[in-house]
């Protein structure tokens, strides 16, 4: 449902791939992006994941939870939604700034990206149009690492404090967001 558009900012068009995780902070981040104007959630399945699906009546919920969000905020564009796919099933767009969340994102191998640095400089240009993978507890596994830099997605950290998979990735899009 779109709410008085014409007096509302359009969503930023940052698209959140958030992993499986317990139900109630699942919706708590739903919640939160949504009052970020954050575009869409890509939710996603990862070696790490608590679940590997959902079923339809909990989508259905975090459908509602966008809703009542959108209308507590007054977002004039819903939040996009889309049903869980496996992280090799993500299509990554090189046209776009695409960043996965990694602790030690300065300690990778062959990565020129320093830590606080990234999202202090790059933070215009990621509002363009980004894609920003956040982990499950325990992080990404090294295949997954692999399977991203093979991809050209770049790590990214917002300091040496290991978060909780939803508090990452509120506090990843509310620095890529500002303009």
């Amino acid at each position: 449902k779109i709410l008085r558009k014409e007096t509302k900012p359009a969503p930023v068009p940052i698209t959140v791939c958030l992993p499986l995780i317990e139900q109630t902070r699942l919706e708590w981040a739903i919640e939160k992006l949504c009052e970020l104007n954050v575009q869409s959630v890509q939710l996603i399945s990862t070696e790490r994941c608590q679940w590997g699906t959902l079923s339809a009546k909990k989508m259905e919920r975090l459908f509602k939870i966008a809703e009542a969000a959108q209308k507590q905020c007054e977002r004039a564009w819903p939040l996009l939604i889309s049903h869980p796919l496996s992280l090799t099933q993500i299509v990554i767009d090189p046209q776009r700034q695409n960043w996965f969340g990694h602790q030690r994102a300065y300690e990778l191998k062959e990565s020129t990206i320093s830590n606080q640095n990234v999202v202090c400089s790059c933070a215009h240009e990621l509002v363009r149009s980004s894609c920003i993978f956040i982990g499950p507890e325990g992080g990404f596994t090294p295949t997954e690492i692999d399977f991203f830099e093979q991809q050209k997605v770049q790590p990214i950290s917002i300091g040496q404090t290991v978060l909780r998979t939803e508090t990452a990735a509120v506090a990843l899009a509310a620095i890529v967001g500002q303009p």
